[in-house]
């Protein structure tokens, strides 16, 4: 079984401190712990997220997304099955609008 590369955008990243900050210490624990065990099932399936609708009522299959159950955050990320990589671009709170991507 193939493990494919899992890396973060620089924008993803700044929003997942932001999250961090405004969730205090406990919170952002809980939150580094669940995004751990996603990141670590995208690396192993990583076609699990959903598709996601970027544009004009057009599906995507390279850009997913996968909710957290157990924090109000959305995880999109752009798939290259050729290149064998995950990119999270970018980390939303769910009252949020979608990223533009």
């Amino acid at each position: 079984m193939r493990s494919f590369a899992v890396t973060w955008s620089a924008a993803a990243s700044l929003e997942l401190l932001g999250a961090r900050a405004y969730l205090g210490v406990v919170r952002a624990y809980a939150l580094d712990d669940e995004v751990d065990r996603v990141t670590e099932r995208l690396a192993a399936l990583p076609e699990s997220g959903a598709p996601t609708e970027p544009r004009r009522g057009q599906w995507s299959r390279e850009i997913r997304k996968v909710v957290l159950s157990r924090n109000p955050y959305t995880l999109y990320y752009r798939l290259d099955l050729e290149a064998e990589r995950v990119v999270i671009v970018a980390v939303r709170h769910q009252r949020r609008s979608p990223p533009r991507l």
